[in-house]
């Protein structure tokens, strides 16, 4: 268990952080050649489309604890029972969304004002969104098959190679002028593409592996809806906090402020990312400890596993939170993006409560008590909804990151509640391990906010917004990143790492 930890953390950090470096230079790119107005309009309906795939309830979400649990006991029948049910059903689930996604086109755009891309471009978007929807999901079983037999050094690589020649694409096709067509048709050919490698992968993994329709696959199938149902629930609790903003923007406001959105919610995302990169490895990994009976490794992988994220992710957010307009000046070279700051900082705050909170969620799918998380899904969707509503109507994006924000920090802190009884863990015990590295992390990024703007600086006088912007960022990511390490020495916290690895080091038994 030690070194597949160690290996499928490595090379999620590597595949991650290959995809986040395209990322961050694709976006800069593509609102260079559509505009912030064009680049709103596709994360929009980046957006209204994700909501079809709520439509699933929640089959998707239980393949991974499933494979991984039938993969440990060597049940290889009950694998491809797996499998094939999730397969199948995605077929006929996709025809339904194709349907689904024709019928209601023009009621749902309607609703949104598309001033800068022309209807033609609006309804092929659109339409290749949706197949580009149904391709994943009928890849996500057999994706399902390598992460449950936690191979993810071998996900990430493909994956790396996929999003590299997705991003020639991409590249190739706005330089061409293809505006956003280019991008839904490269997004079309990726996810054809990204499907045929993954399948091919899964039945080179599982040489066992069979397609088939019995009665023991719709069997299967039932069991997997049963359980999946419940989870279904965190999904669209994901989906509405991911989401609803952007369309509510869409409606009440501008495509252009959807636009600002998605920037700021892409600088908290990253900063986010490479600490949650090792996350999704907790369920098969909690699966296969429940299967072998060690209930203290799974309590000490969770105390264990929160304080780590907790000590990573905090004085990262810190540094967004305190100079969120150097990053994005830093990332786009250009000012006018203050509302985008806006966003990364309140982003940033609800995304870090709910990562490091999102080590027992991920853990309870693992262990089979999906419940305490649908709950808190509950709790997230209704607050967000109903909060985001009034406040982005009348503050705008403002509005929309506090309704984000309130809902994350209130449902995260039900889930920890819940989940800390049924493991028998103490609150107190779970909120020390956050709140000490928030403190620290606070203290740590202090000075850096009385360094003065770089643009004052004799040395950068008549340097780019960029190369000002990385050399600021680059001092005070120093001082503080410098003064968060002294601290967590002095306080004896850097213990956590080990007692981790000791955890992690046992190996479960086959049952």
């Amino acid at each position: 268990m030690k070194h597949t930890i160690r290996r499928n953390a490595f090379f999620a950090v590597l595949g991650r952080g290959w995809s986040l470096a395209l990322g961050l230079i694709s976006t800069p790119y593509i609102i260079g050649q559509v505009g912030v107005q064009a680049f709103g309009a596709w994360v929009l309906l980046e957006a209204i489309v994700a909501y079809f795939s709520l439509a699933e309830m929640g089959v998707g979400t239980s393949f991974n604890k499933h494979i991984a649990e039938y993969h440990v006991k060597e049940e290889h029948e009950q694998l491809s029972c797996v499998v094939s049910a999730g397969f199948f059903f995605y077929l006929a689930f996709s025809a339904l969304l194709a349907l689904l996604g024709l019928l209601l086109k023009d009621w749902l755009l309607g609703h949104f004002d598309f001033a800068a891309v022309s209807a033609a471009e609006v309804a092929f978007v659109y339409f290749a969104l949706i197949a580009v929807m149904c391709l994943r999901l009928a890849a996500s079983p057999f994706r399902s098959v390598i992460t449950g037999l936690l191979r993810y050094d071998i996900l990430n690589v493909s994956l790396s190679c996929t999003q590299t020649l997705s991003f020639c694409g991409l590249l190739f096709l706005l330089y061409s002028g293809f505006g956003l067509p280019g991008l839904a048709f490269n997004a079309l050919v990726y996810a054809l593409f990204d499907l045929s490698i993954i399948v091919l992968i899964a039945f080179r993994l599982a040489p066992q592996l069979r397609l088939s329709v019995s009665r023991q696959t719709f069997q299967m199938f039932q069991r997997l809806f049963k359980y999946g149902l419940s989870i279904q629930v965190v999904a669209i609790a994901e989906v509405i906090n991911a989401q609803i903003d952007k369309v509510f923007l869409g409606i009440f406001r501008s495509t252009a402020l959807v636009g600002m959105y998605e920037v700021g919610g892409k600088i908290a995302n990253t900063t986010n990312s490479l600490v949650a990169i090792v996350l999704p490895i907790l369920v098969p990994t909690t699966s296969q400890l429940q299967a072998a009976g060690r209930d203290e490794e799974i309590r000490q992988l969770y105390l264990r596993g929160t304080s780590i994220v907790a000590l990573l992710i905090m004085p990262v957010s810190c540094i967004v939170v305190l100079h969120a307009e150097h990053l994005i000046r830093l990332w786009l070279g250009k000012e006018g993006f203050e509302a985008a700051a806006v966003a990364a900082r309140f982003l940033v705050v609800g995304f870090a409560v709910y990562l490091v909170l999102g080590v027992g969620r991920l853990m309870s799918r693992g262990i089979g008590i999906p419940r305490y998380e649908m709950e808190s899904g509950i709790l997230i969707s209704v607050i967000n909804l109903v909060l985001s509503f009034f406040m982005i109507r009348q503050w705008g994006l403002s509005g929309a990151v506090v309704s984000s924000l309130i809902a994350l920090i209130i449902g995260s802190g039900y889930f920890m509640i819940r989940f800390n009884r049924q493991l028998q863990v103490a609150d107190g015990r779970v909120l020390k391990l956050v709140l000490l590295p928030t403190l620290l992390a606070a203290v740590a990024g202090a000075p850096s906010v009385w360094l003065s703007s770089p643009a004052g600086w004799a040395l950068l006088s008549g340097a780019s917004i960029r190369l000002q912007s990385f050399v600021h960022l680059t001092v005070v990511s120093a001082v503080t990143i410098a003064i968060y390490l002294f601290l967590l020495f002095f306080f004896g916290l850097t213990r956590e790492y080990d007692e981790l690895r000791a955890v992690l080091g046992r190996r479960p038994k086959k049952g």
